[in-house]
């Protein structure tokens, strides 16, 4: 069955996320970034997200574009409730590892026209990606670096793999994710304290997903970090960590040092879970994490939706 049949047969469905989605969602390996091959003959496609009203750039070939498709949403579901829980108008947020700008999406349309968002993306192809959405959308308050964030200014490669751009990293892998990374490029490597402090707004959010390279980015913002005291949204992967020479104990370590409490992200049924971080368990698998500092206006907003037997238990641990 073609692409564009499917399509119309099926993403009325799936976009209301109707019971049984996912299930289906499965069995058409929307979902699989294996079958990629298989949706070869799906054309690049354009769907206005249902959570940010923007209209979005999608190539179904790619499986997290290919969700985004039937799902008229990004996939990860508890860091957009979380950045929807902490953002507000006229903020300021920071998006580090933008990808192909589908939380700068949610980003901009939280803050509104007088917020702004400052995304960062190193990947040449995604970079191409984001700005065509900016421009699409009319959108003038986000501003696009073609940089990584790290704890120097350099140079470094970029690998990555050419029909997935969501896998790149500054760090070559070991293993059987090796044999996908067929592609390098070189990138410009900047603190981002070099690229933020100039403005005097305050950043209320930091979301970073840079393939094990958040220890050393999180040290390029230690000055934002003490002045703003931002909610910080950070994926931990302890392969991909391992990869980089670091661990997850590394980015639980700063950021405990600079007064920060960690939490776990997940969701049911589009409502969001969160539970303390332990950070005398450190994770073993993939997880969302947010960090917040005691007292700082992201606590504040975001105190609503913590469980009561949770923010004891992590009171208790301080």
């Amino acid at each position: 069955m073609g692409f564009s049949l499917l399509a119309r047969l099926i993403a009325p469905y799936t976009r209301r996320e109707w019971p049984g989605t996912w299930r289906l969602l499965r069995w058409l390996q929307v979902t699989n970034s294996g079958a990629d091959p298989a949706w070869a003959d799906a054309s690049e496609s354009i769907v206005r997200g249902k959570w940010h009203g923007y209209r979005m750039v999608l190539d179904p070939c790619d499986w997290m574009d290919r969700a985004a498709y039937f799902l008229a949403r990004y996939y990860d579901v508890p860091t957009q409730l979380a950045m929807m829980q902490l953002v507000e108008p006229s903020d300021r947020v920071v998006d580090i590892g933008a990808n192909h700008g589908m939380l700068t999406l949610l980003a901009a349309a939280r803050v509104g026209a007088n917020g702004s968002v400052e995304a960062f993306e190193p990947h040449p192809g995604c970079v191409e990606r984001i700005q065509r959405q900016i421009e699409l959308n009319g959108i003038r308050h986000v501003r696009l670096h073609e940089a990584a964030l790290s704890n120097k200014t350099t140079r470094a490669t970029l690998h990555f793999a050419p029909r997935h751009a969501g896998y790149s990293t500054l760090t070559f892998p070991e293993g059987e994710a090796a044999s996908t990374l067929t592609h390098a490029v070189e990138v410009n490597l900047i603190r981002g304290d070099d690229a933020l402090l100039s403005d005097p707004a305050p950043v209320r959010l930091i979301k970073m997903d840079v393939e094990g390279h958040e220890p050393r980015a999180i040290e390029g913002l230690s000055q934002i970090i003490r002045r703003d005291r931002p909610a910080i949204l950070c994926e931990i992967n302890p392969c991909c960590l391992r990869s980089a020479g670091s661990s997850p104990e590394d980015i639980t370590r700063v950021l405990v040092a600079h007064g920060y409490r960690g939490y776990v992200l997940s969701e049911r049924r589009q409502r969001l879970i969160t539970s303390p971080l332990d950070l005398d368990e450190q994770p073993t698998r993939t997880i969302d994490s947010l960090w917040l500092h005691p007292g700082s206006v992201a606590e504040r907003r975001f105190h609503p939706v913590m469980p009561v037997t949770q923010v004891a238990r992590l009171g208790k641990a301080a």
